[in-house]
């Protein structure tokens, strides 16, 4: 990647509210899930009743396993550096150039507003999210994506920048 001029730079950090709850939730689940194929796997009555509880064994492992990595990042303090430049998007480690991103917008939650593109070739499931904390404002996004727009219209006209962010689908 070439020396180019940085738009936006913001981290993400886990040690937040939501950070928490993605620590705790999936432990809970987890915690759940097992205490449940433990009571079904020590008394098992039929096939059914030991596979339900495989089932639930293997739905805790995952549940658990995942809120160990939250938790992980939590305690650490893990931070995801989030910079958007004349070349592309760079998060976590991972750059995106403005040639492999179709549109670029913003989604309105209630604590404000997320960063994410769409990647250009129309995989479902490619979009990405691009969070930061603090969320963005609506000033902030709008001055980002004239700012976007008015660096990168000429070389990737193809990129689609939203003035204004979307709703959420959730509706929060």
């Amino acid at each position: 990647m070439s020396t180019s001029r940085i738009l936006f730079h913001r981290q993400y950090i886990f040690r937040t509210l939501n950070g928490t709850l993605a620590a705790i939730l999936p432990l809970s689940f987890g915690i759940v899930f097992v205490s449940i194929a433990v009571n079904l796997l020590g008394n098992p009555r039929d096939t059914l009743t030991q596979c339900v509880g495989i089932g639930f064994l293997i739905g805790g492992i995952f549940f658990g396993g995942f809120g160990m990595l939250a938790s992980f990042a939590w305690i650490t303090n893990k931070r995801h550096d989030l910079t958007i430049s004349e070349d592309g998007v760079t998060f976590r480690d991972h750059f995106k150039s403005w040639d492999e991103i179709g549109a670029f917008y913003g989604t309105r939650y209630g604590n404000g507003i997320c960063l994410g593109y769409s990647p250009r070739s129309r995989i479902p499931f490619g979009d990405g999210s691009l969070q930061t904390t603090p969320m963005l404002t609506e000033r902030e996004y709008e001055a980002l994506a004239l700012e976007v727009y008015n660096c990168i219209g000429s070389r990737f006209s193809h990129v689609d920048v939203a003035m204004h962010p979307k709703e959420s689908s959730s509706g929060s």
